[in-house]
């Protein structure tokens, strides 16, 4: 378990993140103890795996392209000439 936010002084939220093994056990306690609790993030791995796949999209998106079959002989539009795959 690891606190995502510090914990200043009693009565005031704080945002820990607990691993899926120690789940169950750190429900159990904070119940025991009185203590609300809501879960923010279901599985953060499913969140860390979803902006990875945004980052490298982005970042194939930003790669130079090959344009040794762009035309420039020719007037293109501005959607033809923005187009990443040129001749679909």
């Amino acid at each position: 378990m690891d606190f995502w936010t510090g914990a200043s002084e009693v009565s005031v939220p704080v945002d820990i993140r607990v691993p899926v093994l120690s789940l169950s056990a750190v429900k159990d306690h904070l119940e025991d103890n009185q203590m609300d609790y809501s879960v923010m993030i279901e599985d953060l791995q499913v969140v860390l795996d979803e902006e990875e796949e945004e980052m490298d999209s982005a970042a194939r998106a930003a790669e130079p392209r090959n344009t040794d079959s762009f035309d420039y002989s020719r007037y293109h539009s501005i959607e033809e000439a923005r187009d990443p795959t040129p001749g679909s």
